[in-house]
C-alpha cells in the first residue's frame, strides 16, 4: 500500500473500525506516437476490463489501443505513399 492511496475509515460487522486503501482511478489510454488521450477505450483497471467483451475494450481497427485515428490515418496515408 502506498502512502499516497486514499484512506478510508470502515466499520466491521463486528463493531471494529478498520482502515481501507481506496484504489486511485485508472489513467486514460494515450497514443504512442503524439500523446493525446485516445477515445473509445474505457478507463478501466486490468480486472474489470478483462471481464468486458473484447469489442467493448479497443475499436476495432488498425492500431487500436496503440495509436490515436488522426495518427492511423496519417501513417496509413504515408505508407501508402512511400510504396
Amino acid at each position: 500500500m502506498k502512502k499516497s492511496m486514499k484512506k478510508l475509515k470502515k466499520r466491521t460487522t463486528s463493531g471494529k473500525n478498520i482502515l481501507v486503501y481506496r484504489k486511485g482511478r485508472t489513467s486514460a489510454a494515450v497514443c504512442n506516437n503524439c500523446g493525446c488521450e485516445m477515445h473509445g477505450i474505457p478507463r478501466l483497471s486490468d480486472a474489470q476490463s478483462g471481464k468486458l467483451a473484447k469489442s467493448h475494450r479497443r475499436p476495432n481497427r488498425k492500431f487500436a489501443g496503440y495509436l490515436c485515428s488522426r495518427c492511423t490515418k496519417e501513417f496509413l496515408r504515408n505508407a501508402a505513399r512511400n510504396v
